[in-house]
């Protein structure tokens, strides 16, 4: 989501006309916000990559920043929300008064997309956590493969129960291209595939 975004900067700078819409700029930036602070915080049924402790203070200071962004306006509504100093959703009530005095109540509404998200460094800090989630990723497979290998060894009568949870790859993965290369690369797991169902 953030490299797209990156993408629509340059875009934006060359030919205004080709970049995103405002609502697509903004689905970009709460899906990224919202999958970066589930991978890195703690809560439901998925533990939190243990990712903090290795980010510098700023990394950190902006770190919880997102977190608090995704909290209070993403997930949930703080009507007093900022972000770098700009209100998240303001909406207020006001008196208008036209010039014959007839007057009405109206609300003016205005959300702010944050066009500046990648510069003030959530990109930077993504990727690190990313690098640092790979690490975290490969010495847990690592762990769990010794510990299933370890089982089979001790108890080789209870691996005939394995075998009955088969997994068909092509209907996992919809692509026999994809089921290939997951059962025959040099990799244990594959980059994530996206299924896509429409009404």
């Amino acid at each position: 989501m953030l490299a797209e975004l990156a993408k629509d900067n340059h875009s934006h700078s060359v030919e205004p006309s080709t970049s995103f819409s405002q609502s697509v700029r903004g689905a970009c930036l709460h899906q990224a916000t919202s999958l970066y602070v589930r991978s890195t915080e703690s809560g439901g049924q998925r533990r939190s990559l243990q990712v903090r402790q290795p980010l510098s203070r700023e990394e950190l200071e902006l770190h919880k920043k997102f977190v608090d962004l995704r909290r209070k306006a993403i997930a949930h509504f703080d009507r007093g929300k900022t972000f770098d100093g700009k209100l998240w959703a303001d909406e207020r009530i006001v008196l208008t008064v036209e010039a014959d005095d007839r007057a009405s109540l109206r609300v003016p509404i205005r959300r702010v997309i944050l066009k500046g998200a990648l510069e003030i460094g959530f990109q930077a800090l993504a990727n690190k956590v990313l690098y640092l989630a790979e690490d975290i990723r490969k010495e847990r497979i690592v762990r769990a493969q010794e510990d299933v290998f370890s089982f089979t060894e001790e108890f080789p009568d209870q691996c005939r129960d394995l075998r009955k949870h088969t997994l068909d790859t092509l209907a996992f993965f919809g692509t026999r291209e994809q089921a290939t290369n997951f059962l025959t690369g040099a990799t244990i797991t594959n980059p994530a595939s996206i299924h896509i169902e429409y009404d």
